[in-house]
């Protein structure tokens, strides 16, 4: 962790093992946490800003989540990965609340709206360099109707 601008170093978060590498990371608008995604695992690790504790852990990605975006309140992480998916997660529980599947190449890139409405991702892809995804976000009761009834 790095202080901005001085770029003086505070502190590295420590590894759990040494097989792990962490391929991407995220801090969370309070601060307090930073998110890394594991090469490895493919999990989700939230660490404290303060001492570099694991906080919590989210499991279930896929593949690896090559970005991470907090939403504005904190309250939700998207996290991107290789096998062409979105995750959107309830961090205060640390379970996901829905998996978009809308993407046939890796998706860099997650990022949502400064208000939280919509969630824009894009991928690579062989015959056209990029394309981009805007969906609006959704609450679990909204993605539940999206499963069950399909609108």
């Amino acid at each position: 962790l790095w202080k901005y601008p001085s770029l003086e170093k505070i502190f590295d978060f420590p590894s759990e093992t040494n097989a792990r590498y962490n391929f991407s990371c995220s801090i969370h608008p309070s601060n307090e946490y930073v998110a890394f995604g594991d090469l490895e695992s493919h999990d989700i690790v939230l660490h404290s800003a303060k001492d570099g504790k694991v906080i919590r852990r989210l499991q279930g990605h896929e593949d690896v989540p090559l970005h991470l975006h907090f939403t504005s309140d904190g309250k939700r992480l998207a996290s991107a990965g290789q096998a062409g998916i979105v995750v959107l997660w309830n961090l205060e529980t640390g379970n996901e609340i829905v998996r978009y599947r809308d993407h046939r190449f890796w998706v860099w890139s997650a990022q949502f709206s400064a208000n939280d409405r919509y969630l824009a991702s894009t991928q690579a892809g062989t015959t056209i360099p990029a394309s981009i995804m805007v969906r609006r976000t959704v609450s679990r009761d909204d993605a539940r109707k999206l499963l069950t009834e399909g609108r």
